[in-house]
This record gives structure tokens, C-alpha cells and sequence, in this order.
């Protein structure tokens, strides 16, 4: 594991459950990102969200992954110490058809115990989300800053340790697009592809002070 920033959160009403502050806190991200395989965004093809819940990286298949497949891989003893990651996020939905851009940031959700980091989490800027919606309240994470903007990850080759960078997955979804989702290139820049691709899959997560 990595540490991606110390404290970086403390003090917000953003990434706390109810009216709480948020305390002390590490995020943390796996050197390599999960598994040896691929796995899509969203297997529909579309980033949009839905009816039920209009936050397309709510309503993906990836958040599905992280917060069963992924978080249930984990050592009990990490579960045990691990906590939810609260943060506003973008919306994208409407009922007459999908939509190329995302119209409001200001969602509350709960992200789950394993979760992937947005594009500006990553790059410290949009480059590919809807300018001004999917930044919600995020900061760039000193790990990523100190790369340069980026983190090159590695993958697991069955067993054998890192096998290269590798391509993966961010929580944010592209402008002007009703089917791109935005990854993390393995050359380190960001780069947008269809939800139904595979990349691989990053692991997050954080432990705070109760």
C-alpha cells in the first residue's frame, strides 16, 4: 500500500456522514491495482446515471465491483479498520434521454469502504469531466501531485509481483460524451474510453479517527 494524504479532508461536513466533522484521517491506494484482470465501467455502455440514482459512478458496475467483489477480498482485520468515504459527486441523469454532460455536483454519497478516485483527485484539474461539475469539492491528493499529477500503478501477474504500469479506472465520467468514462493512462495522462471497455481497477480506502 501507498499513502495517498494525510489529513487532507479534516474538518469537512463533505466527506462525513450526517452533520459531523470529519477527523483525522489516511487514504490509502494499493501499489498494484486489484487482481490480474480487466473489468468495465458500466457493462450498459452508457455514463449516465439513473432514475433511482442519478450519480453515474454510483450506479456503475465498477462501484459494484470495489464494494463487494474487492472490499470482501479484503483481510478482515482491514475491514475491521476501514471506514465509509462520504464526498459530492456529479450527476448525470434525465428521464427524456442520456446526456453528454453532467448538470450539478452538489450530491452527497457514500462511496464505500474501497473506492477509486476521481480525475481531479488524481490530475489536480478536469481534463475530461464537465468543467466545474465533476470536480464536486475534491482535492488533488498529495500522492498524485507529487507524480507529477499522476501515479503510475502496477498490476498483480498471478502471484509474481508488479508486471508494469498499467491502464485503470477513475470514478469520473467524460463531457460532451454519453458513453466515455475517464482512465488513467499506463504513459500517466488522462484518456477517455467507452464505459463498456476494461481497465483495471484501483484500490482505495481509508482509516480516521472515530
Amino acid at each position: 500500500m501507498q499513502v495517498m494524504g494525510i489529513n487532507t479532508h479534516t474538518g469537512s461536513l463533505t466527506h462525513q456522514s450526517g452533520g459531523g466533522y470529519l477527523k483525522g484521517h489516511i487514504d490509502f491506494c494499493a501499489l498494484e491495482c486489484y487482481g490480474a484482470e480487466y473489468h468495465m465501467w458500466n457493462q450498459n455502455g452508457t455514463n449516465n446515471g439513473t432514475k433511482a440514482e442519478i450519480c453515474p459512478y454510483m450506479a456503475s458496475d465498477l462501484r459494484t465491483y470495489l464494494t463487494t467483489t474487492v472490499y470482501n477480498a479484503l483481510p478482515s482485520e482491514l475491514k475491521a479498520v476501514i471506514v465509509d468515504k462520504y464526498a459530492y459527486i456529479e450527476g448525470r441523469y434525465s428521464a427524456s434521454g442520456q446526456l453528454k454532460d453532467s448538470g450539478n455536483y452538489f450530491n452527497k454519497r457514500n462511496l464505500g469502504k474501497v473506492w477509486a478516485p476521481t480525475e481531479y483527485e488524481v490530475f489536480g484539474s478536469t481534463i475530461y469531466g464537465t468543467e466545474s461539475r465533476s470536480e464536486g469539492q475534491a482535492v488533488q491528493y498529495p500522492l498524485f501531485r507529487s507524480q507529477g499529477g499522476r501515479n503510475l500503478l502496477g498490476c498483480s501477474d498471478d502471484g509474481s509481483g508488479i508486471c508494469g504500469s498499467i491502464s485503470w479506472w477513475t470514478a469520473s465520467v467524460a463531457y460532451n460524451s454519453s458513453e466515455n468514462c475517464i482512465y488513467v493512462h499506463d504513459w500517466g495522462y488522462a484518456c477517455i474510453d467507452c464505459a463498456d471497455c476494461e481497465f483495471y481497477v484501483p484500490l482505495c480506502f481509508r482509516i480516521a479517527q472515530a
